[in-house]
């Protein structure tokens, strides 16, 4: 979620941080790792492809 409110919605870490009730350094690493995680997925789905 915190991914989507981020990107697609525009809204900063700090008023994502107030919107879930979570500190502000967990909205920025929840963002860090579904990047990693989105990355490392479709990475490999696409060296698959090939």
């Amino acid at each position: 979620m915190a991914l989507t409110l981020y990107y697609v919605n525009g809204f900063t870490t700090k008023e994502i941080s107030a919107f879930l009730h979570e500190s502000e350094g967990t909205i920025k690493s929840r963002i860090s790792r579904a990047k990693k995680q989105l990355k490392n997925t479709y990475y490999l789905e696409g060296a698959n492809l090939i």
